[in-house]
């Protein structure tokens, strides 16, 4: 099953907050869980002090795993910044992973 959200969607989860222009919400067919969620366009994520943008994001739901793709950017609350090609965030430990395919394009500051 599919649920398509356009133009401005939003879905809140506990403590994380997601933003896009569209969302696919995908759920597993045998327990109707969500699986998976898609975000496209002027994607926006927030969970606790860790905030992170791109332009798409594929929120793996039981897997607790956001991943981030296209000029993803994770920013923590003391300013520190993670850029790669991809991104990959752990929900349950906030562990940020850079998947990039270069190491010219990551980038990690830390203020």
């Amino acid at each position: 099953y599919i649920i398509k959200i356009k133009n401005n969607g939003m879905i809140k989860n506990d403590n994380k907050n997601l933003k896009a222009n569209n969302i696919i919400i995908n759920f597993n067919k045998k327990s109707l869980s969500i699986d998976t969620i898609i975000a496209k366009d002027n994607v926006r994520f927030n969970k606790d002090d860790l905030s992170g943008s791109s332009e798409i994001i594929n929120w793996l739901f039981s897997k607790e795993l956001v991943v981030f793709k296209g000029k993803p950017e994770i920013t923590n609350e003391n300013k520190s910044k993670t850029k790669g090609d991809v991104l990959r965030l752990d929900l349950k430990t906030d562990k940020i992973e850079i998947l990039s395919k270069s190491i010219k394009k990551t980038e990690t500051t830390i203020d």
